[in-house]
């Protein structure tokens, strides 16, 4: 009986098996050199961002909004508990209408310079929306 070294009886039939090692590449990319990783960075840093004039408007700070939102909550749920008209109601209902615009306006806003690749740091430097 012939013992392996590198192998351990089997425990399904009792024998020693020799170790079979595959090799499998992780697939991982190739470094790239390093003169090609600066052309890329100095090529990326050169790109500045273009801003429209409709992207250069001032945006809504959120946070008014939000204190909009409350005011218009607050009055309805005082119209209601006060048994107000429906006329009154309406007036409050198109004060959320209004609110909801804004809102409309800000998210199209946020897209349209998320699809010009406006980064936040561009945004937050120059004051036109605070995260």
């Amino acid at each position: 009986m012939q013992y392996y070294s590198y192998a351990h009886f089997s425990s399904h039939t009792g024998t020693p098996q020799p170790c079979i090692l595959f090799f499998v590449p992780d697939g991982h990319k190739k470094e790239l050199p390093t003169a090609l990783k600066r052309k890329e960075i100095k090529s990326k840093a050169s790109i500045s961002p273009s801003v429209s004039s409709a992207a250069t408007e001032k945006i809504v700070n959120a946070e008014d909004l939000l204190q909009k939102i409350k005011e218009v909550g607050d009055e309805i749920r005082a119209l209601k508990n006060s048994k107000a008209s429906k006329a009154h109601e309406s007036m409050a209902s198109t004060d959320i209408a209004v609110i909801l615009t804004e809102i409309k306006a800000q998210g199209d806003k946020v897209r349209e310079l998320k699809s010009k690749n406006i980064g936040k740091v561009y945004l937050l430097s120059s004051g036109y929306c605070k995260f």
